[in-house]
This record gives C-alpha cells, structure tokens and sequence, in this order.
C-alpha cells in the first residue's frame, strides 16, 4: 500500500476534483490508471490534443490492465472536420464520442480522455441520450417491427446490406 493513494483520495473526497502537474513520460497514466482503481467514479483527463489523447489511451492500457478489474478508458474525440463545410464527423468519431458519452450517462467509472477541443463541442443532456438509446442483449425476444420502427424514428437507414454505422 502506496501513501501517495491515501494522499490523493483524501484530497479528491474533500475537494472533489484535483489538479496534477510537473508528471513526465508516462507518469501521468500510472497515476491515473493507480487511482481509477481505487477510486469510484469518472476521472476527466483535458489533453491539448488528439495525438496526446491517443498516447495517454495507449499507456492506460498498458497500466490499466485487462479483466473486469481494469479501469474503463473512454475517447472523447473533436470531430475530424472543420465546421461549417458541409461535411459530418467521421463514423468512427462519431462512434467514440456517442459511445464515451453513454457509458457517462449510465454514471459507471472509467477514465475519459477528452482534447481541448473535444470539449467545446454540445452534447445531448444524458437523460435525452438514455432516452434515445436501445439495448438489445443476447438470447432477448424482441419486437422486430416495433424495433425497426425506433431506429428508422431515430434516423437509421434500411438497407439491403448493412456496411456502415447508421444502416440496418
């Protein structure tokens, strides 16, 4: 047992939030991913950019470990485009942010890794994502028609041959 937890853990219960700084290399993960585990809850990390976002992703993993005792590590991507051309965020975007963004909105813990930019963009109230989301588990009897219904009101596309995110 490392004192440098109970430390951080008693700061963050009095404060709630905690500001870090002067860490090196991978420091920062090893930090993050120590205390992901011992602490309940989302841990927001601000990056200055994506490529930083997507290193402090890669080292998480590897601190973080595997198995359900692994801290969830989520992306918060800024869109891929420049606003206002006419042009939608790429699928796999879109994917990560809506997918990040619905994990927080059921409150499990994880840590979410946002850029800068990332952070300016609007997002539902996650009460209307929950809203809005459909859970389908394994082995579950469904109403094909009424489910076909819900996504087609929520934008999908019926296709003949599903290749792409949004297409049924």
């Amino acid at each position: 047992r490392m004192p440098i937890w109970d430390a951080i853990g008693g700061r963050l219960a009095s404060r709630g939030s905690l500001a870090v700084t002067g860490l090196g290399g991978a420091a920062p993960a090893w930090m993050l991913a120590g205390l992901a585990r011992r602490q309940a809850g989302t841990i927001l990390v601000v990056v200055p950019t994506a490529s930083a976002a997507q290193q402090l992703r890669s080292e998480l993993r590897f601190f973080g470990g595997e198995g359900e005792e692994a801290p969830a590590v989520l992306s918060l991507p800024g869109w891929d485009v420049t606003p206002y051309r006419g042009y939608s965020p790429s699928a796999e975007v879109q994917r990560a942010r809506m997918g990040s963004l619905h994990h927080l909105a059921l409150g499990r813990s994880g840590i979410c890794i946002a850029p800068v930019d990332a952070l300016r963009k609007r997002v539902l109230l996650p009460a209307t994502l929950l809203e809005h989301c459909e859970t389908l588990s394994v082995g579950e009897t469904i109403d094909r028609d009424a489910l076909l219904a819900r996504l087609v009101g929520r934008g999908f596309l019926s296709t003949d041959q599903c290749s792409e995110a949004g297409s049924f």
